[in-house]
């Protein structure tokens, strides 16, 4: 089924390397042997081919949680799970615990979560390190009462094709000084109370160039992304649409010295009480230099975007339009409301206005490049 894999390196995995896996006792059979067989190994005197495994799942089955690593400590190994199957956690832990030096690799499984809310563990949880878990063509990572996957002390989360990280109770991403790379696959009905779809904190990094992070729920802020303690958004393409944020950032939520870079892609048809598209909060940083914020709606002031106290909104191309408020009807043409529906701001004196932008702002604060289109005000 996959005999001929190649490694990162370009070598085959070896025949007694490749394990095939329909229950749980085959699963620890095929663990304890990867971990006997890099027992055996000297330290620093094999070639990569030799630490790289294949686990093809060929059948549905469960597995009690664990706070261990699954493949013990040893570090410079790659794990390809493979297979149209799933695998479910049936009891409180993590499913699979990648550490510092292991790469798993998940194509096409399905690794579903434990249904009771458990939201200090996740299916799978990566630290440490050059700890990275990767994501391909169908793979999926669902259905559980804690964190899908949970990124953290410098571990790195790639996703690519058609992988898809829905319906988890405590938050479908979570990354805490770690880094997330996504260029494809899907975010999607999850729900937290901040950062629904996708939680960045304490200096983490979030490259998105495609995909979707859509219908995410944050009791708080966040419904799609949340940010803050330095954490860092690039968007370069993808899209953001239909998540829901009870107070800010329906979006996206942007806060504590957070930096958000959007260059292209759509935030669409997100809603909020403050800030329906994107909220940027105090001390923080947006800059948008391409893309489309569209069809985003907030109670209040915001509906596009809403800049906060002490924060930095620059504008040099891209468009934010149709935007709404809840508020009695006015008169803007494509963004409506009877508060700020394109974009609030509390940093400027005196009321700015792009190419027909629709802004209601206060203090100082929002530089305008020259080629901005802001659509709404006659």
């Amino acid at each position: 089924m996959l005999a001929l894999l190649l490694c990162g390196c370009g070598n085959r995995v070896p025949k007694e390397h490749i394990f095939f896996v329909a229950n749980a006792e085959q699963w620890d059979i095929a663990i304890n042997s990867i971990n006997t067989k890099l027992h055996s190994m000297v330290e620093g005197s094999l070639k990569i081919k030799n630490r790289s495994f294949v686990i093809n799942i060929i059948d549905n089955f469960s597995l009690a949680g664990t706070e261990t690593n699954t493949f013990s400590d040893f570090t410079g190994i790659l794990v390809t799970l493979n297979g149209e199957y799933s695998i479910s956690l049936e009891s409180t832990g993590n499913l699979i615990k990648i550490g510092a030096y292991q790469h798993l690799v998940l194509r096409n499984v399905t690794l579903a979560g434990f249904v009771s809310n458990d939201c200090y563990n996740a299916i799978v949880d990566v630290s440490g390190i050059k700890a990275v878990f990767t994501m391909k063509e169908n793979s999926s990572v669902r259905n559980n009462g804690g964190i899908g996957v949970f990124i953290h002390d410098s571990g790195s989360f790639f996703m690519q094709d058609n992988a898809s990280v829905s319906d988890n109770k405590c938050g479908g991403v979570v990354v805490d000084f770690g880094i997330l790379n996504m260029s494809g696959g899907i975010v999607s009905r999850n729900e937290s109370k901040v950062g629904g779809g996708v939680n960045l904190t304490k200096h983490s990094h979030f490259l998105m160039s495609s995909g979707s992070i859509s219908e995410n729920v944050a009791m708080y802020s966040g419904g799609g992304i949340s940010l803050d303690q330095n954490s860092i958004l690039t968007m370069s393409g993808g899209t953001i649409s239909q998540n829901t944020a009870t107070y800010d950032g329906g979006g996206i939520n942007n806060l504590d010295k957070g930096n958000f870079t959007f260059a292209s892609g759509s935030i669409i048809r997100n809603s909020a009480s403050r800030g329906g598209g994107v909220y940027n909060g105090p001390n923080s940083t947006f800059t948008m230099t391409g893309g489309t914020i569209y069809g985003n709606t907030s109670v209040y002031d915001g509906g596009g975007v809403y800049n906060g106290e002490y924060s930095t909104f620059t504008i040099s191309d891209g468009a934010i339009y149709g935007s709404s408020t809840t508020g009695i009807p006015s008169s803007f043409a494509n963004n409506s409301g009877n508060y700020s529906a394109a974009l609030y701001s509390l940093n400027i004196d005196t009321a700015t206005y792009g190419d027909g932008g629709n802004i209601l702002p206060h203090r100082d604060g929002i530089n305008w490049g020259t080629n901005h289109s802001i659509v709404g005000r006659k």
